[in-house]
Order: C-alpha cells, then structure tokens, then sequence
C-alpha cells in the first residue's frame, strides 16, 4: 500500500472548517508545526494499520525538500512507527551555525556559472542596472515595460525578490528532460535561460537581456502576455508562516562566489519582518533542539549534565537521591561555578577522563548531528543532487552503515522522486535501483527478527 497523507494546513487539510480562518492570525496558525505534522502521521500509520490488521506490517518513509526532512526527523522521532526513511533533497542542516548561510545562494550561482560565465556575470551586474534604472525619473514606469508587468512596479525591491525568485527555483528544478514541477520547462532550463540572456543581439540592454532569460521560467509556454509580482503560484502562504517560527533558515549572499547582491542574513530585521507579517517573534534554535543539530548549545547542555551527576556522585549521593531530593538549584550554582572557573574545553577533558559516571555517559552522547545520527538514528538514505540549491545544507556523507548518502553529480531537486521516464539517464536508474535494494535490506530484517521472535 502506498499511502500520501497531506500535511495539516496545506491542501485541503485545513483545521478551523476554512483556510481563511485556519489563516487568519498567529493563535490559528500556531497548530502548522513540524512537530504537530510528523504526530498527524504517526497517529494515521498506527490507526490504519489497527484497522486493516496490519499491525507487524512495516513501514517506509519517503519524502523531498521538506517532505525529505520530516521523514527523516520522523524516524528518529518514531522509529517504532517506520522502519526506515528516505529523505531525498532533505536540508536538515540549513540552520543556524551548522552550515554557512552563503552556501545555497553559492550553489544557484555555480550551476549558472557553469553552463555560461557570461550568462553569470550578466545577472551579477543586473542587480546595479536594476537599481539605477529605479531611481530614475519615471524608471519604475520603464522597468515596468521593460519586464511586462500587469501593474505599474512600486519598488525595485519587489522586481529583485521577482528575479531572486526564479534563479532559485531553477537551479533546484535543473532537471535533464522537460518537466512542470514548478512552472512548464525544458531539459536543463538554466541552459536555455543563459542561451537567451548570452543570445540577444549586440545593444541589448542588460535588463532586457534579463527580461528574455527570465521568461523561461515564468513564461516558457508563450501563453502569458503580463506578470504579477505579488501571485504565489505555489502555495507558499503555510510555509512563510513556519519560516517564521520554527524553520528559520539564515541565508547571505558572498561577493565573489555569488551572483546575487552582496548581504549577510540580518536576525534583527528578519525578526522585525516576521512581527509586522504574523505577529510572532522566529525561533531560530527550536529545530535543532527539537531534532538534534546545534553542536554549541547541545555541548554545554552535555557538560552541565556530565557535572551534575559527578558532583552528586562525589558527594556521597546515590542515584534514588540524585534524581529524587530536591537540591538541584544549589547544585546548579556548583556546575556553573565550575564551568566558569576551568572552561568549557578543559572541564571536558577533566569530565571524561577522571570522573567515573561521566565515562558512562560520554561515550552516548555527543553534541553535533552527526554523532546524533549515529548514535540515535538507522535507516534512513539521504539522497541529493549536486545541481540543487539546498544540497548544501543536507547530509552528503556516510554516517553509519545504515545512514547512507547517496549524491549525484548532475542530479537536482528530489530528481529520484519524480515519476520513472524513458527519458531517465543511466546514473538516475542506478540511483533508484541502489535505494530499492537498501530500503529490500530494511524490510528483509525486519520481517526476520519478527519471524525469529514468534518462533521463540
């Protein structure tokens, strides 16, 4: 059985008998979470397989983008509940001091950069052109005819998001044969967009060679005669919300490596941003607290557990009245004192090397997701392509013998999830066939530790 449940808030899953009241404010919209999705789930897969009387019947997760970081986070949230999980384009790293916030932006810009160097440097110098052009007497109204605008253009800005827009999803849907993923595109799109910018003739202005690459994406069926800046033809609403709360994700743009404007990600205003839009304030950390990623306050949550229980156990305690009494905040001043007198690197060493119940601990939890992943977590297939933007921010190495990167070099956005084509290269067949035989080997164990404990 394959079974495609739909995430709270999204489709027509939406709570409040409405999505205009589901919508409505952030006491409504405070119920779209990751957490409260991944126990939807978990909720439906034990319902329906009590209902079908399936309960020993195994379950693989599949997902893409952040489908692929939910079916991750669920097996290790729920590892009773799947047995393994394919999490494909899946950026669980994306986050706040795991990743440099340049890398996605990096990684659009190479996969222009590649297919033409002239085709990048035309978008790099476009930004300047783009605002010149702004400030100009009636330059909103030229920039307006020049890019085909419905409305009369209020502000650069908006025409810059508009840009920024496509060359993201380009590089993440760069697939090599025709697709309507996003919008209705070629093979290879960045190609065909950097032929038209490169292809115009000599006096073509900056912008309108822009204008001619753009269209690609927003146009390439010929069929539009104007654009809306502010349509979201995606569906994103839900998703803006999240990237308020919980899925804050920094991003900043490099001088030399990128295309895009110089700038570094600014919490301050994003933070500003999200309070005028939803009236919340960003959770920046919450994530990686709730699923495991943040090496420096995992550490030190690490550390003032490993002096508790060693200043307990030195002190003559026994674990019923270390857990029991009711002496910890006196405790807590002693660890602080503690940290603060020797330092974080040096208690470390003192902790696991002289104290004994610390090298009991020591050895089960260590503060980055990797070690999480290997301590915490089993079967799960992390499987990304190059070419996509949010590679960068996903799992790209081996783990464990069950926690398996799978990367190609000429692959994009969740390509192994899309539907099979005779069109599919070699390397993409391969890919599918490895992920097959991995996910056989997970149900093949299971089915026989099941069958080993009913004979016993």
């Amino acid at each position: 059985m394959v079974l495609f449940p739909e995430h709270r808030y999204y489709g027509e899953s939406v709570p409040f008998g409405s999505r205009e009241v589901a919508y409505k404010n952030a006491s409504t919209l405070s119920y779209l979470t990751a957490e409260q999705a991944l126990a939807d789930f978990a909720v439906l897969i034990t319902d329906l397989k009590r209902n079908l009387s399936a309960q020993a019947c195994p379950v693989v997760l599949f997902g893409g983008s952040y489908g692929g970081m939910l079916a991750a986070w669920m097996r290790l949230k729920y590892p009773h509940v799947a047995i393994g999980a394919l999490a494909s384009s899946a950026p669980i790293l994306q986050f706040e001091n795991i990743v440099p916030p340049e890398t996605f932006y990096n990684l659009v810009s190479n996969d222009f950069k590649r297919e033409s160097t002239s085709c990048f440097n035309t978008i790099k110098e476009s930004w300047d052109a783009l605002l010149s052009e702004g400030l100009k007497k009636n330059g909103l109204v030229q920039l307006t005819k020049t890019f085909h605008l419905c409305r009369e253009l209020k502000s650069t800005e908006d025409l810059a998001d508009w840009l920024d827009s496509a060359y993201s999803y380009l590089a993440m849907v760069d697939y090599p044969y025709p697709s309507a993923f996003m919008m209705p595109l070629p093979g290879y799109p960045i190609r065909e967009v950097c032929k038209r910018i490169d292809g115009c003739p000599n006096g073509t202005t900056i912008l309108e060679r822009i204008f001619e690459g753009i269209s690609v994406y927003y146009n390439y069926t010929g069929e539009l005669h104007c654009f809306e800046l502010d349509d979201d033809p995606h569906g994103l609403d839900g998703w803006n919300w999240q990237a308020c709360t919980e899925m804050v994700m920094p991003m900043s743009s490099s001088h030399d490596q990128s295309m895009y404007p110089t700038y570094d990600f600014n919490y301050s205003s994003f933070q500003e941003g999200c309070w005028e839009e939803f009236g919340v304030i960003p959770r920046p950390r919450w994530i990686t607290t709730e699923f495991g990623g943040q090496k420096d306050h995992f550490a030190v949550s690490y550390l003032l557990l490993l002096v508790f229980l060693n200043v307990m156990y030195l002190g003559g305690w026994t674990w019923k009245q270390m857990f029991l009494r009711r002496r910890i905040r006196i405790y807590t001043c002693v660890m602080i004192g503690k940290i603060n007198a020797i330092g974080v690197k040096t208690s470390m060493q003192v902790l696991t090397t002289r104290m004994p119940i610390t090298r009991a601990f020591s050895t089960m939890i260590r503060p980055d997701i990797k070690t999480a992943l290997e301590t915490f977590g089993s079967n799960i297939i992390f499987s990304n392509g190059l070419l996509d933007p949010w590679s960068g921010g996903s799992v790209l190495q081996n783990i464990s013998e069950t926690i398996v990167a799978l990367v190609t070099e000429e692959g994009a956005h969740h390509l192994d999830l899309r539907p099979s084509t005779p069109e599919d290269p070699d390397w993409l067949v391969e890919q599918r066939e490895t992920e097959v035989k991995l996910i056989k080997g997970w149900i093949d164990d299971y089915l026989g530790e099941k069958k080993t404990a009913y004979s016993m």
